[in-house]
């Protein structure tokens, strides 16, 4: 079993309490695993606007790649954990329940434009007739709508 000494705690450990490395002499990095963790921490910790910075553009200039990971997660997930989700929905029944119910209010309330295609096709409009141009234009119609009545009360 080959050993390192690590070069922040200085003490001789075995080479599995090391990350890898593939560009060192060694193949490992120089701190061990216990180190690296404390470092990066404290790096974090001193760093936190910078990093959450950082993750915020990668979201927003990756927004659609992830898009398609987190859709593919779910959709697996989904697969391979049917009788846990639905023993978990039925367990928390009243809990969903009100989430669908505040859900619905929100889209209401923030004339969401999913909100505004579920009106236009209860109104008779084909989903390939539904533009943005429409969904823009029932938006206003409602916020005039709901203006008028407020004038009114």
């Amino acid at each position: 079993m080959e050993t390192l000494k690590c070069s922040k705690c200085k003490e001789i450990k075995s080479t599995d309490l090391f990350g890898k490395h593939k560009n060192t002499k060694t193949g490992f990095q120089s701190m061990c695993k216990i180190c690296t963790k404390g470092y990066n921490k404290q790096f974090y910790i001193e760093n936190k606007e910078r990093i959450d910075e950082h993750q915020k553009k990668y979201q927003e200039k990756n927004k659609e790649k992830n898009k398609e990971k987190i859709k593919e997660h779910n959709k697996r997930y989904r697969k391979e954990n049917k009788e846990k989700i639905k023993q978990y929905q039925k367990e928390n029944k009243e809990k969903l329940n009100e989430q669908v119910k505040q859900y619905h209010s929100n889209i209401r309330e923030k004339l969401d434009p999913i909100y505004i295609k579920i009106l236009l096709k209860n109104q008779g409009f084909k989903a390939e007739q539904i533009t943005d141009e429409l969904i823009q234009l029932k938006t206003i119609t409602i916020k005039t709508q709901r203006l008028c009545n407020q004038l009114k009360n």
